[in-house]
């Protein structure tokens, strides 16, 4: 037996695990939301009261419970509000499926309010785009929909959905869920073995796809068993190896001659999940030095020789095929050699990392990030969009067992004080675990960073909150920028003018553990005003 078109959209929705629709509706929308309150096991309505609120919301979400999200946006100009958030869901590789209503298909070529092109709207910023103009089409869009999203690369998919279409009185067949095929380890390791095991000053790139398939453990063993130096990609996401490992080295720069400069000391470089590279500035030349052996990991084939020739290109599940690769590893390199490089790159990076903590500014950028680090908790979740001292912090946070770090990219700026996915996920996601805001400066807006700090302690969590400020440097000898990446960039930058920020009482919302801001000189330190949780068992990096 058959479904309403809007009942089969719930049917679907159900079968493929979605507890929650992010939204903001209109009238387009109406027979969808009729159909949500005809069922009692229907899915919790999120209302945003921007779409690029909700697509942000839903994309936290997804991070939260590794389940594609489901969003609903109203017609033209809402699609159009959500598209800095499917822009970034694209860019994150986050799977989501979304919506829109379009006006009724009955007078559309009279051009009717708030019609418009919707999928030629939405192309640029999702996977696909589906323009459904007959019910009986609907089930099988969404069913692709769904595979489509969470298939490497993973990404954003857009239906656009007629409001009669939705309303029509006629029965549709929903088709059964097919599950995706189990993948394994990628062929061919037993080649990657032999280059990396050979290799006399191997690397290793962490990508965002070790993170995205939890496969940190796994990269963990394998950089053991060959003693490579480990970088992240540039401009990373999040937590891919964990940073304070002796074998850690720091993200790689933005930049293709920075990028060329740090892996000129290796003979051979491991590329894991990352789409390589992504620059933010224009450096002439290639990103890779000449004469390096390049091995290359990833679950998505596109990846593979897609900006540079790879000596051995795998293609297959990260955690698997990486676990398989340090057992190989461990039978050709020998135990000591391993341990050899560890122990070496261990004093190396501590002396490296001791020389940049500290500066004469009075709020060196180091000593910021170094202090909201030591007090986090073990199963912290970092939202942080401070992209100068954000990168910072990502380096200083220590064994990323349990905590999770999400990182703000390019392009989110532009909504930051409406988008505050991540703690509006975790709500519902991982309402147990406290969630920390970092801010940045150009993101600053008393009023709304009020209102996204009430939003998540109405939520019940515990919430710190840290500013980023402007950083003076007192030294008229060193630049004056914010963030020392870009120092070689803009030699003669200015710290940018600007009265102070205004004392806002964020401490005045219930719940709200307190407020870090002031001054940190040379060698201080800094507590964040909260109490740990008890000590639980964590998890460890294998």
């Amino acid at each position: 037996m058959g479904s309403r078109p809007a009942l089969a959209l719930l049917d679907i929705l159900r079968g493929e695990g979605v507890d929650r629709v992010f939204g903001n509706p209109g009238t387009t929308e109406l027979p969808f939301l009729a159909a949500l309150s005809e069922i009692e096991d229907a899915p919790e309505y999120v209302l945003g009261v921007h779409e690029g609120a909700v697509v942000s919301m839903a994309d936290g979400y997804t991070r939260g419970t590794g389940r594609p999200a489901f969003v609903s946006l109203h017609i033209a100009a809402g699609l159009a509000n959500g598209l800095i958030g499917l822009l970034n869901a694209r860019r994150s590789r986050t799977p989501l499926v979304v919506t829109a209503g379009q006006q009724d298909r009955r007078h559309l070529q009279q051009e009717p309010m708030l019609a418009g092109d919707l999928t030629g709207l939405a192309a640029p910023a999702v996977k696909a785009a589906y323009d459904i103009r007959h019910a009986h089409d609907l089930p099988l869009a969404l069913r692709r929909a769904f595979a489509l999203a969470v298939r490497p690369p993973a990404g954003p998919v857009f239906l656009s959905l007629p409001m009669d279409m939705l309303a029509e009185d006629t029965e549709i067949e929903v088709p059964a869920r097919t599950p995706a095929p189990a993948q394994g380890p990628a062929p061919g390791l037993e080649r990657a073995a032999l280059l990396l095991g050979d290799a006399a000053r191997p690397a290793i790139v962490a990508g965002d796809g070790v993170g995205r398939e939890d496969a940190l453990g796994a990269l963990v063993r394998t950089a053991e068993a060959c003693g490579a130096t480990v970088h992240h990609q540039p401009m990373s996401d999040g937590l891919n190896f964990p940073t304070t490992h002796p074998l850690y080295a720091g993200m790689l720069p933005p930049r293709h001659d920075a990028i060329r400069s740090a892996l000129a000391a290796y003979d051979t470089v491991l590329i894991v999940g990352a789409h390589a590279f992504t620059p933010h500035h224009y450096t002439p030349g290639p990103a890779l030095p000449p004469g390096l052996t390049v091995v290359q990991l990833d679950s998505d084939p596109d990846e593979i020789g897609r900006n540079f020739p790879a000596d051995a290109g795998l293609v297959g599940v990260l955690g698997p095929s990486l676990h398989r690769l340090a057992t190989l590893l461990a039978d050709r390199v020998p135990e000591h050699t391993a341990k050899g490089r560890v122990q070496r790159a261990g004093e190396r990076h501590a002396v490296e990392r001791d020389r940049a903590a500290y500066s004469p500014a009075p709020l060196a950028p180091w000593a910021a990030a170094h202090a909201v680090a030591a007090g986090l908790p073990p199963d912290a979740v970092v939202v942080e969009e401070a992209i100068t001292v954000g990168l910072l912090l990502l380096r200083a946070q220590h064994d990323p067992g349990d905590q999770d770090h999400w990182h703000g990219q390019p392009g989110r700026h532009a909504l930051a004080h409406e988008q505050r996915p991540d703690d509006q996920a975790h709500r519902v996601a991982a309402a147990h675990r406290q969630v920390d805001l970092a801010h940045g400066e150009r993101e600053y807006h008393p009023a709304r960073h009020q209102r996204d700090v009430d939003r998540a302690v109405r939520g019940g969590q515990q919430v710190v909150r840290v500013e980023e400020v402007r950083v003076r440097n007192p030294d008229p000898g060193h630049q004056q920028c914010r963030h020392q990446q870009y120092a070689e960039l803009v030699p003669h930058h200015q710290a940018p003018p600007g009265p102070p920020f205004p004392a806002v009482p964020f401490t005045g919302a219930r719940g709200v553990r307190g407020v870090v801001h002031g001054t940190l000189g040379i060698g201080h330190r800094a507590r964040l005003p909260y109490v740990r949780p008890a000590p639980g068992r964590r998890r460890r990096w294998r």
